[in-house]
């Protein structure tokens, strides 16, 4: 694998997707994907990232984020290395449980944002899962729903 300086623009949204290795379906168990749910809120309350968006899905997450504190890179990092270390205690077993790298896409306006929040809250239905995204338990659409918001949050 190459190694490559990532493209990082501060305090600016990003779409990441990451991948499970060998997208091995893990967080079908709701016990692992809640696991990932609690990480992100995690972080985004100590102040690492503005939360935006985001999906769990069995094998893979998307997660809309605006980084505060450290660069897409470590965010990311952080957030992969504590779901993976508690997955392994939750599980049993060790080694990786995520592809090594993610895919990131850098929202460049407000229906950038948009988009990828929409994208992000209709993977589960796209995927069969639900009929409605507010349905998904493990989204950030599920938490707009209940706050009466809509499906996305406000790109200001």
């Amino acid at each position: 694998m190459r190694n490559f300086k990532r493209f990082d623009v501060p305090s600016t949204p990003y779409f990441v997707t990451t991948a499970t290795l060998d997208r091995k379906p893990l967080f079908a168990s709701p016990r692992l994907a809640q696991i990932v749910v609690d990480n992100i809120d995690f972080y985004e309350k100590r102040g690492d990232y503005e939360l935006l968006a985001f999906v769990v899905m069995p094998d893979h997450l998307h997660i809309l984020i605006t980084p505060m504190r450290g660069s897409i890179s470590d965010n990311l990092r952080n957030l992969k290395c504590f779901v993976a270390k508690q997955v392994r205690e939750t599980i049993g077993g060790s080694g990786a449980i995520w592809q090594v790298s993610f895919h990131d896409r850098i929202a460049r306006c407000e229906s950038d944002i948009e988009r990828f929040a929409d994208y992000i809250h209709d993977n589960p239905v796209e995927a069969g899962m639900v009929d409605d995204p507010a349905d998904y338990t493990f989204s950030s659409c599920s938490r707009y729903a209940a706050a009466g918001s809509g499906q996305g949050p406000d790109p200001r």
